[in-house]
């Protein structure tokens, strides 16, 4: 039997000015990943408030080492124009 070992996280919410560990738990996340050796991470929604605020962090995650992948959840384009901005940002395609 073949066995895939994956993370998968959510509810990140980096918002800039809010003090909320957001950066100290994403490396948590990827070191835990990496640690345990998963092929590849998920994040299922609510990575950030705002894509162009988060641009560091996501980019963070988007070039980590292990391939990382996103789903969106409602908080991802709260504070951004359309969609499209998000699916840019998180590499969707």
């Amino acid at each position: 039997m073949n066995k895939i070992k994956f993370s998968v996280f959510s509810d990140l919410h980096y918002r800039v000015g809010d003090w909320n560990w957001a950066t100290q738990r994403l490396e948590e996340i990827l070191k835990r990943a990496k640690d345990e050796s998963s092929r590849f991470i998920i994040h299922c929604g609510d990575f950030c408030h705002n894509v162009h605020a988060a641009r560091e962090i996501i980019k963070r995650y988007n070039n980590f080492e292990i391939p990382t992948y996103h789903t969106m959840g409602n908080h991802d384009f709260e504070e951004t124009s359309t969609v499209q901005e998000v699916c840019d940002a998180y590499k969707m395609g």
